[in-house]
C-alpha cells in the first residue's frame, strides 16, 4: 500500500485543477462569447469561481452527507460504554471528537464525517454494535480516528457530498432500477445530469478514499496494538453485508461509501469470498459468526446501478494482509520486549 501523501497530493491536485478547468470554460462561454468581455476577465473569474465553489463544497459537504441519516445521538449518560470507548480512542489519536450517532440499520458498518470545526462525527449502525465484540468495535473506532488523522477526511467528505448530491438528483432513476419498475423520461434526463456530476467526482473520490482507508487500516492496528480485533471486525462486517445485499443501508449510503468502514456494495461486484479470506488465516468463520455464513439459501444478488460502480476500498484479502503486516512491523522484537528500557 502506498503512503498516504502519494495519494492525497494527486487527488487534491486533480480536484482543484478540474474545478478551475470547468469554471474557466464556463466563464469563457458566458463572459467572453455571450458578453464579449476581455479574456483577462475570463482568466480571473474562472479560477476565482472555482475557489469559491471549492470552499462551499468543503463547508456544505458535511451537511449534505449528514442529511442522509436520521441518527440517534449518543450522550455520555445514555450509553457510557460506547461514549467512553469512542472518547478514549479519539483522545489517544489526538482527535477532537464531535458527535456520536447510531443508525437504525441491521447491516453492520460505521463511518466518519468531517466538520468545519475539525471535530469529526462518527456513526455506527445498530447491526455493528449488536454483532461486534468490544475489541472489534474498538478496532473500528480506531480505524475511523485514523481516517480523521490522515489529512484526507475533509476532501473525502466534500467529494462524498458531491456524490450524494448526484445520487439525489438521480434518485427516481436509482429507485426505479432497485425496484425494477418503469422509469420515465424526465427521470432519465435528471439521471444524466446526476451522472455528469458523478463522473467528475467519483475518480477523485476513489483515489482519495482508498488512500484514507489504507491509512485507517494501519492506524487501527498500531493504536490498538493488535491485528486480531481489526481482522475479525473486517470479516464480520463483510459477512454481515454479504448476507444483506438489499439492506436499506446500501440505498442510503452508496454515494458516501468512501467514508465507511467497508463498502456495502462490495459483494455485488463479486469481491473475494469472506470464507476464503478467513481460511487463509485459519479462522473458523462459523464459530466467529455463530452461524453458517452466506448459507446457500439462494440470496438474490441485485445488479449494482451505475452510481454504485466506483471503488473506494481495497479488496478484503489485501486489507487483511496489510493489517497483519502492519502488526508484524509494529510489534516489538523479543529482545525489545525483554529490555523495554533500552
Amino acid at each position: 500500500m502506498t503512503d498516504i501523501s502519494e495519494r492525497l497530493l494527486p487527488a487534491l491536485a486533480i480536484y482543484v485543477v478540474s474545478h478551475i478547468a470547468v469554471f474557466t470554460l464556463v466563464s469563457w462561454v458566458v463572459l467572453h462569447v455571450l458578453f464579449s468581455l476581455e479574456p483577462i476577465w475570463v482568466l480571473a473569474c474562472g479560477p476565482a469561481s472555482a475557489l469559491a465553489v471549492i470552499s462551499m463544497e468543503w463547508i456544505l459537504g458535511p451537511r449534505i452527507v449528514s442529511a442522509v441519516f436520521r441518527p440517534r445521538w449518543v450522550e455520555g449518560g445514555a450509553d457510557p460504554v460506547l461514549w467512553s470507548l469512542v472518547e478514549g480512542e479519539a483522545e489517544r489519536a489526538g482527535v477532537g471528537l464531535g458527535r456520536i450517532g447510531v443508525l437504525d440499520f441491521e447491516a453492520p458498518n460505521a463511518l466518519v464525517v468531517s466538520s468545519v470545526t475539525g471535530r469529526p462525527t462518527v456513526y455506527f449502525t445498530k447491526g455493528l454494535l449488536i454483532e461486534s465484540t468490544y475489541a472489534e468495535t474498538r478496532a473500528v473506532v480506531a480505524y475511523l480516528m485514523g481516517c480523521s488523522r490522515s489529512g484526507v477526511l475533509g476532501l473525502a467528505t466534500a467529494l462524498s457530498g458531491l456524490l450524494a448530491l448526484s445520487s439525489r438528483i438521480a434518485s427516481d432513476y436509482i429507485e426505479g432500477r432497485l425496484e425494477r419498475r418503469p422509469i420515465g423520461f424526465p427521470s432519465i434526463v435528471l439521471a444524466g445530469w446526476g451522472y455528469l456530476l458523478f463522473t467528475l467526482a467519483s475518480p477523485v473520490a476513489s483515489l482519495a478514499c482508498r488512500g484514507m482507508s489504507a491509512y485507517g487500516d494501519g492506524f487501527s492496528v498500531r493504536q490498538t496494538g493488535s491485528s486480531s480485533g481489526f481482522v475479525t471486525a473486517l470479516l464480520k462486517v463483510t459477512a454481515g453485508l454479504a448476507e444483506r445485499p438489499s439492506d436499506p443501508l446500501r440505498k442510503a449510503c452508496a454515494p458516501i461509501k468512501g467514508l465507511m468502514f467497508i463498502d456495502p456494495t462490495n459483494q455485488l461486484r463479486g469481491s473475494p469470498s469472506v470464507n476464503d479470506a478467513a481460511k487463509k488465516y485459519d479462522i473458523d468463520l462459523v464459530r466467529l459468526l455463530g452461524r453458517e455464513p452466506e448459507k446457500a439459501r439462494g440470496l438474490e444478488r441485485p445488479e449494482p446501478h451505475i452510481f454504485e460502480r466506483f471503488r473506494v476500498h481495497s479488496d478484503l484479502p489485501e486489507r487483511l494482509e496489510h493489517a497483519v503486516e502492519t502488526w508484524k512491523e509494529a510489534r516489538p522484537s523479543p529482545s525489545e520486549a525483554a529490555n523495554p528500557a533500552e
